[in-house]
């Protein structure tokens, strides 16, 4: 029997093929989830007093357990999780594990015994948040049918003009939608997927910090989407038992392509400016990416 993608997000299809002895079966990516799980108080108390002020510094270390059959994956928003799901599925196959998905950095002590493999994958935050911001604005989504709607009803032509509004007028007019201010609750952003699920873990100083932490504690890889080529060298030689042949695999996919919307130098600048902690966890992630490449 092969190893497998453990996780508690399970339906009774799934439970069914289990119990049949399908151990390929995949379980389609949920929506992200604002998570509401409280640590173990055994997590907390690793937490150092002195977190803010400590110098954390990016490391190559693999820390893949060898002997853990649970594999965690969970996807950073508009960071290539569909190709990624899907190069996933092909590999389950291919070497013999069963996939499944889940969300925030989730405190697994509480649920299992064994230490599981956390992966991840991030991009530019403000290449990634301005696609979030498109993605938003899909005509072919009805959610975005609904908030044009709403809009509208609430003021006559303010859905319309919302939907046409560019993401550089919503930066330059200050508008809430495109304000990332430090300490306010964005789920929206990169930390929070990394920062566990504490009440301080948003979108500040605390929250940057307890997100290097846990990935120079927990996570075996976090990888870049801009240098795909090199985090699949990096998954391979630290995850073998999942990610054998992944860049053979990956270069196989048809890649659901991803609209790019260029954004002026001004307007990056002031996103910079507001998102200064996502930009430095980013630069922290590349620096451990780079890394381990250099002798794979």
């Amino acid at each position: 029997m092969g190893d497998s993608i453990k996780h508690y997000h399970t339906t009774a299809s799934d439970r069914q093929d289990r119990a049949n002895g399908n151990e390929n079966t995949i379980i389609k990516p949920q929506k992200h989830k604002r998570a509401t799980t409280s640590p173990p108080e055994n997590v907390v108390a690793r937490i150092p007093d002195n977190l803010i002020d400590l110098e954390i510094s990016p490391s190559a270390k693999n820390r893949t357990s060898t002997t853990s059959i649970w594999l965690i994956y969970n996807s950073v928003p508009e960071c290539g999780e569909e190709n990624t799901v899907e190069l996933l599925e092909m590999l389950s196959i291919r070497n013999r594990f069963s996939h499944q998905e889940h969300d925030y950095q989730t405190p697994w002590p509480r649920y299992a015994k064994q230490r599981p493999i956390y992966i991840n994958i991030v991009r530019d935050p403000i290449d990634r948040l301005v696609l979030n911001y498109y993605s938003r604005r899909n005509m072919s989504s009805p959610v975005t049918k609904q908030e044009i709607d709403r809009r509208n009803l609430v003021k006559p032509g303010s859905g319309t003009e919302w939907y046409h509004r560019t993401f550089e007028e919503c930066v330059l007019q200050a508008d809430p939608e495109c304000r990332y201010t430090a300490g306010e609750k964005s789920f929206t952003l990169m930390i929070p997927f990394f920062c566990g699920q504490h009440n301080s873990a948003i979108n500040d100083r605390w929250a940057l910090q307890m997100a290097k932490l846990n990935i120079e504690q927990e996570y075996s890889v976090v990888g870049v989407l801009e240098k795909m080529d090199q985090t699949l060298s990096v998954l391979a030689k630290f995850v073998p038992r999942f990610f054998h042949e992944a860049a053979q695999v990956y270069s196989e996919l048809v890649k659901k392509p991803s609209t790019q919307h260029k954004v002026s130098e001004d307007v990056r600048q002031v996103m910079e400016s507001e998102l200064y902690n996502e930009m430095e966890l980013y630069r922290f992630i590349a620096v451990i990416c780079d890394d381990p490449y250099k002798d794979v």
